[in-house]
């Protein structure tokens, strides 16, 4: 029986990133009082991005079988690893046996509790286009700052050079330049990582920028609805 289950592969090393993040965040102290999470790591899932900008092969299909093999697992609660795939949320299997953590969902609640009036919102133009956080926002009252397209044309550079397998530390480097241009036009306002490859860039760019990360709210709301408890140190990065 696993509590969580992860549908991965979008890409594959935000997909183990995670993992990892539930593990470290886990407060235990053996491998018994470990959460049982099941990952399937499917990179062959067709690109969201392109689903939405172009009429690209829908993901839906590769999505729903997914969500039907973590059911004949046992599994009870799931996460889409991939901002993205949220947009096609409507599509998806629903099934009382199991749960799905709203990773946007729970983001934009996370921000709500803690006051946030606004957010640039950093991630592909499948997310941008398809208003994946921006309605969520809106409905939350915090306004979602969208940026200028010389800029996401950049981030969307930088998030396939990472799925490619690019240096990180190049990557970082070019979010570095990215963030601090947009901080100069929008001043104290955090950004929201709404990619998990930029989620891989964050311990390299945290300095400086004050970042919104969803991986984070969904591996902490991962250990926190299965019943199992966070350690106290990460417990500020859901609040």
């Amino acid at each position: 029986m696993y509590e969580i289950g992860i549908i991965g592969g979008m890409g594959p090393d935000s997909s183990r990133e995670l993992l990892a993040r539930i593990i470290r965040y886990t407060d235990a102290k053996s491998d018994q009082e470990h959460i049982p999470v099941c990952l399937l790591n499917l990179p062959n899932i067709p690109d969201r991005t392109d689903a939405i900008l172009n009429g690209g092969e829908s993901p839906v299909p590769m999505l729903n079988r997914a969500i039907r093999d973590l059911i004949k697992l046992g599994v009870k609660r799931y996460i889409l690893c991939c901002n993205t795939a949220h947009y096609f949320l409507p599509e998806l299997i629903s099934d009382k046996s199991i749960e799905l953590i709203d990773m946007v969902g729970e983001t934009v609640a996370r921000l709500k509790n803690k006051g946030i009036k606004a957010v640039v919102v950093l991630g592909t133009a499948g997310t941008s286009a398809g208003g994946v956080y921006t309605s969520a926002l809106a409905s939350a009252g915090i306004e979602a700052i969208e940026i200028k397209k010389a800029w996401q044309d950049e981030v969307s550079r930088i998030i396939y050079g990472i799925k490619s397998g690019g240096e990180p530390a190049e990557h970082a480097y070019r979010l570095i330049s990215v963030l601090g241009a947009l901080a100069t036009d929008h001043p104290g306002v955090p950004f929201l990582l709404a990619c998990t490859e930029l989620s891989l860039l964050k311990e390299l760019v945290f300095k400086g920028f004050k970042l919104i990360d969803p991986l984070d709210v969904a591996a902490i709301r991962a250990i926190q609805y299965s019943g199992y408890r966070v350690k106290p140190e990460w417990l500020k990065h859901v609040g």
